[in-house]
């Protein structure tokens, strides 16, 4: 006969963190995003975790992403309205940019968020660059055109 000094399912419930209803909130819609949007959920953890390890690096740069830059990659994938894409490779480059890459086979779109709000959208095809501009923020939705083209008709 086996005997319990105390009831080990109580000590577990209360060592349980608690979550503010924000918190609560964040990881229902990051659940919501991951089952119906899985490349959103992977980029906005990507980006999580890049703004959280970001510093400066000897001989680098500075690899801290601010809150700005984080909140502008926000609006860029927010802006895009595709459910099903490849998840795209989130990169930090020095100054505290970041790199979003979305390939298929040969084909690549880049959206490089950088510092004092410029974007730049860039196509690639078979690694030289067919298309490069300055994306507004009014054109952000001009990336559905240029993603559509790169998956083709879903």
């Amino acid at each position: 006969m086996i005997t319990l000094d105390c009831d080990t399912r109580l000590e577990k419930v209360q060592d349980a963190p608690l979550v503010t209803k924000t918190e609560a909130a964040a990881r229902l819609v990051a659940a919501s995003i991951s089952t119906t949007t899985p490349w959103l959920a992977s980029a906005l953890s990507a980006l999580r975790e890049l703004q959280a390890r970001g510093r400066v690096e000897p001989g680098v740069g500075d690899m801290r992403i601010s809150t700005e830059t984080a909140d502008a990659v926000g609006q860029v994938l927010g802006s895009i309205r595709l459910r099903w894409l490849p998840i795209p490779d989130v990169t930090v480059v020095s100054g505290g940019g970041i790199v979003l890459r979305w390939s298929v086979a040969d084909q690549e779109v880049e959206v490089a968020v950088l510092a004092r709000d410029r974007v730049l959208l860039t196509t690639l095809e078979g690694g030289e660059i067919s298309e490069s501009r300055p994306l507004r923020s009014s054109e952000y939705l001009r990336l559905n055109d240029v993603l559509r083209s790169l998956v083709g008709p879903s």
